[in-house]
């Protein structure tokens, strides 16, 4: 049995898509004639033996329920549930926060995802090479642009053995031109490991807390609380390369992030083309009495 957990961030994150976020969370703003989440879902569906899909963000409890509801009807093999973080913890940190829920039921496999991309999410090709390889979990990449490659979170390939040997998240120099898509499968040894990170880290922050305080220079600030809060890139993908834990998978379809509002037209570009390419039935087709519609087009219902 497989789950899926997607991060959705909250009303304070996702200032670059105003003003579309101003009225609709980014997550569910429509793009390709559907709620930026729902492409997500949908490819989530079709993974084999995947039970439960678990959103987890800032946002209050009642603002995904209209959307999961209907979700319960589209895809009735499926389970949702919403969990809410009350403070930020870190981009894992609420991963981890609520690992007890995620891991009911025993999953095998946990992939993760951002909310915040655009892609042709092979799924279940990113499954089967991460089960094959057998590592702790596997990073799907995107080949950029030598030249923006300093604009992602960037990962140091074997292409024989698929293995991620180094990872920097937005790397001054360039390192790498194979580039983090916010997508990842992990084991269920995942909780294990980020417990040890955070055990390391803590060790360390009362190291410097007590080698500072003895030369005076300690201060207590709210800083001194970021020993608690869990950064995926940084502090777990980081440590994972470092060990041989992490492979990666490499996503030859398409793929782009959807940071701001401008971002949302390209984005939407190529979910039309992808409907199209899978003869997709909510695309407007032309009818005898009009309109007469060329290329990949959506209509909305409401549209007069």
């Amino acid at each position: 049995m497989n789950k899926a957990v997607i991060l959705v961030g909250g009303p304070s994150r996702a200032t670059r898509f105003r003003p579309l976020s101003m009225h609709l969370p980014q997550p569910l703003f429509p793009v390709g004639g559907q709620p930026i989440i729902w492409h997500q879902i949908k490819a989530l569906s079709q993974v084999r033996d995947l039970k439960e899909i678990i959103l987890i963000g800032f946002f209050e409890d009642y603002i995904f329920q209209p959307f999961l509801s209907k979700c319960y009807e589209e895809f009735p093999g499926l389970s949702f549930k919403y969990l809410r973080e009350y403070s930020q913890l870190g981009t894992a940190g609420g991963f981890f926060h609520f690992r007890d829920q995620i891991l009911r039921g025993s999953p095998k496999n946990i992939f993760m995802l951002y909310t915040d991309i655009c892609c042709s999410f092979p799924l279940n090709d990113l499954l089967t090479q991460h089960e094959r390889h057998g590592r702790l979990g596997t990073i799907m990449v995107t080949k950029v642009d030598r030249t923006s490659a300093h604009l992602y979170g960037c990962v140091v390939v074997d292409l024989e053995t698929k293995m991620a040997e180094h990872y920097v998240e937005k790397p001054e120099t360039y390192i790498s031109d194979m580039a983090s898509t916010g997508v990842f499968v992990f084991d269920q040894d995942i909780f294990s490991f980020m417990a040890r990170v955070m055990e390391k880290r803590a060790a360390e922050f009362e190291h410097e807390q007590a080698r500072e305080s003895a030369y005076g220079r300690y201060e207590d600030t709210d800083d001194t609380q970021d020993v608690n809060r869990l950064r995926l890139e940084q502090d777990i993908l980081r440590a994972m390369a470092g060990d041989k834990k992490l492979s990666a998978f490499l996503c030859t379809g398409f793929w782009r992030q959807i940071k701001s509002a401008a971002s949302a037209v390209p984005a939407n570009a190529l979910y039309l083309q992808k409907a199209a390419k899978d003869s997709s039935v909510t695309l407007a087709k032309s009818a005898p009495e009009g309109p007469d519609i060329t290329g990949s087009v959506y209509i909305h219902p409401s549209a007069q």
